[in-house]
């Protein structure tokens, strides 16, 4: 994993072809005007009007250039960057992914960037390779995650809470709470390995030691998501 921030560029070609496309359609008939000599007073207004807007938009594209927006992508956080003022944030944490998505309809179609908890980046003139790349070489997950990523991710926060020196087993009949530990990261392994769900019902059981364990160490509720997490994404596993 990378330790030095990604900095995405936007695609300056597409921006370009674009802006560039639009100022020359506004501005030929003005300029097509320019070569007849019986001209109306309306084709004259309707070109001054249409080379107005070219204007507009060339000041537009002008200040796209001068102030382009940028993508900085690292292990804890992405963000959407212009004039060095941040835009949007999407901070890292143990249950977030990303997904570079379409958005928008008919000419307003354009990519952005969607996280777990809802946030989105406008990404218009990014390229999806571009973001991905940059993503995934900074730990990112590209989602939405599968179910097993998703059990994964739910044993890896039990494993955390179990470990932590504050955990209280003392009302469970675990041996000791490396052993409590070591039957957590087993469960992981043997999902990761091979896909194995043996024993997650009974470890995520409403009456089940983890949940003691959880309940005592002042996190009952919180075990209870992930005990739901966890139940939805085996249901998913056994529809397929």
């Amino acid at each position: 994993m990378m330790n030095e921030p990604t900095v995405v560029q936007e695609q300056r070609s597409q921006r370009d072809i674009l802006f560039g496309f639009l100022v020359v359609v506004l501005f030929l008939p003005l300029i097509l005007m320019l070569f007849r000599r019986d001209v109306s007073t309306c084709t004259v207004v309707l070109s001054c009007i249409l080379a107005a807007i070219g204007v507009a938009f060339g000041v537009g594209w002008y200040h796209l250039v001068r102030h382009p927006t940028i993508l900085v992508v690292n292990a804890s956080a992405i963000r959407l960057v212009k004039d060095g003022n941040e835009i949007d944030v999407v901070a890292h944490t143990s249950r977030q992914w990303v997904a570079v998505v379409v958005v928008g309809g008919g000419r307003n179609r354009h990519l952005a960037l969607r996280a777990a908890d809802g946030t989105t980046l406008s990404l218009q003139f990014f390229r999806r390779a571009d973001v991905e790349s940059a993503c995934l070489a900074h730990g990112w997950t590209l989602g939405p995650p599968t179910p097993v990523d998703r059990i994964v991710t739910v044993l890896d926060e039990c494993i955390a809470r179990v470990s932590h020196p504050q955990a209280d087993l003392s009302n469970t009949n675990f041996t000791s709470q490396e052993a409590a530990v070591a039957g957590l990261h087993a469960q992981r392994d043997d999902l990761v390995a091979s896909g194995s769900t043996t024993g997650l019902s009974a470890t995520f059981d409403p009456n089940g030691p983890i949940r003691r364990v959880a309940i005592d160490s002042g996190w009952g509720d919180r075990f209870d998501e992930l005990a739901g997490e966890v139940s939805r994404a085996l249901a998913e596993l056994a529809a397929r």
